[in-house]
């Protein structure tokens, strides 16, 4: 079979499909592809472009229509074939829903401006991103490079999911870039980890990270999970990162009804988890969770705000009491004054981990004495929520993998919402004096 060009991109034939590393189709993130470049009104900061979310242009509704289709009517066999045969088109959504959508490919190129990157592309959760992105770069006889401290479902994905199809592992902390020289080789293909860490909120410096790779003498995508801070805290691709995965699902969102999973790069990039990805795996953003993604994110700037601003009181008033034996916040972390000197984060964000002197029973009894905070496995709603995340999102791990992780018995990780802080300062100070009670 030979290869179709369609618009900028040979489409694969009958070769290996798995071309998206040898290529070096992720190495220029700001790079268009054939769908050229993303279009917003020049000069627009992050705030006013958030704010039009889901605008579709003068003459035109001021929200964009949900489009729920199935598939998309053409007027002669040409047209359609013309379709299939081109990127541009398959991708703007004139063929099938699972394809592509409408409301899917306005979200993608929110997030494409908002990142500066040549394209963005959705999928149907958080991890079907990290997994899709894995699957276009990685073969059998590969490896990766990846912190420590992962989300439980990213970790599980990486140690048992990779591992089964052949893929090695090296779980370093990065926090320490120089330890990146001796363990990258000519068969590593990703550099991958999230910074804050879920859920110890450690802090990587990406430009540090890129460094190390280009003193290695290897090419290697970089990938960064942006999910704690979004592009209000911080853009990875600014400071050397190649591709940001996240889970729409959480702040973009903001209120807890959709999942969403997002993969900002290039152009060429996102051509390769279009076509050769999300086609003929499916896991599609429907045309309903697209349009929620991208009316939450209208109100991201002013909820991210108001979150940021509770953490840091909570997190302050919870360093001073006694009963609290260690706060994990950004701001109180030592690396974070020179992230913040160097641009990379803005802010210390909305995520807080505190462990507790009463170890895991008092972690226990947080969680029952609160009423504000839901116990619920998510995080960036307007809603403040909590979990122990030894005995949540990270049980599957093994106490090793804890401790390497950061994670220790007594932990809570706090996810603040947009709530009045007197309210919250009341609810956590009662349910920690109430613990302290009961154990007197």
């Amino acid at each position: 079979m030979k290869s179709v060009i369609v618009g900028s991109t040979t489409l694969p034939g009958s070769h290996d499909p798995k071309t998206a590393f040898t290529d070096g189709s992720w190495k220029k993130p700001r790079q268009p592809g054939s769908q050229g470049k993303i279009y917003w009104p020049k000069g627009w900061s992050k705030k006013t472009i958030l704010a039009h979310s889901g605008f579709k242009g003068f003459g035109k509704s001021l929200v964009e229509p949900i489009n729920m289709t199935v598939a998309y009517s053409t007027p002669t066999v040409e047209d359609l074939r013309y379709n299939f045969g081109h990127m541009k088109e398959a991708m703007d959504g004139k063929i099938y829903g699972r394809v592509s959508n409408d409301n899917e490919r306005t979200a993608g190129e929110l997030i494409a401006k908002l990142y500066g990157t040549g394209n963005a592309i959705f999928f149907s959760s958080g991890m079907a991103s990290i997994s899709n992105t894995f699957d276009a770069l990685l073969r059998s006889g590969d490896n990766i490079i990846a912190d420590y401290g992962l989300y439980g479902c990213t970790h599980s994905l990486v140690t048992k999911g990779l591992r089964a199809n052949g893929v090695t592992i090296n779980l370093l902390d990065l926090r320490d870039p120089t330890q990146i020289g001796r363990h990258i080789n000519e068969r590593t293909r990703a550099i991958y980890f999230e910074t804050p860490t879920n859920p110890s909120l450690h802090l990587i410096d990406i430009a540090a990270v890129a460094k190390e790779v280009k003193k290695s003498g290897y090419t290697i995508p970089i990938i960064v999970d942006n999910t704690f801070q979004t592009i209000m805290g911080q853009n990875p691709i600014d400071f050397g990162a190649h591709i940001v995965v996240g889970s729409a699902t959480k702040a973009y969102s903001g209120h807890g009804v959709v999942f969403a999973g997002m993969v900002a790069a290039s152009g060429l990039f996102i051509e390769h988890l279009f076509f050769e990805q999300r086609k003929d795996w499916g896991a599609t953003l429907g045309p309903f969770e697209a349009w929620m993604v991208s009316l939450g994110a209208r109100t991201l700037y002013l909820r991210f705000d108001d979150m940021q601003k509770n953490a840091i009181k909570v997190a302050k008033m919870l360093r001073d009491r006694d009963d609290v034996l260690k706060v994990n916040y950004p701001l109180f972390d030592p690396m974070y004054k020179y992230l913040h000197k160097t641009g990379q984060m803005t802010g210390p964000g909305h995520m807080i981990t505190i462990n507790l002197k009463g170890g895991a029973e008092a972690a226990e009894k947080l969680v029952k004495y609160t009423k504000i905070f839901e116990h619920a496995v998510s995080l960036g709603n307007t809603a403040s929520q909590m979990i122990d995340p030894g005995g949540s999102t990270h049980f599957f791990l093994t106490e090793d993998q804890k401790r390497a992780a950061g994670i220790a018995p007594g932990d809570v990780r706090l996810s603040i919402g947009i709530e009045d802080y007197n309210d919250l300062n009341k609810d956590l100070t009662q349910g920690l004096d109430k613990i302290r009670r009961k154990s007197a």
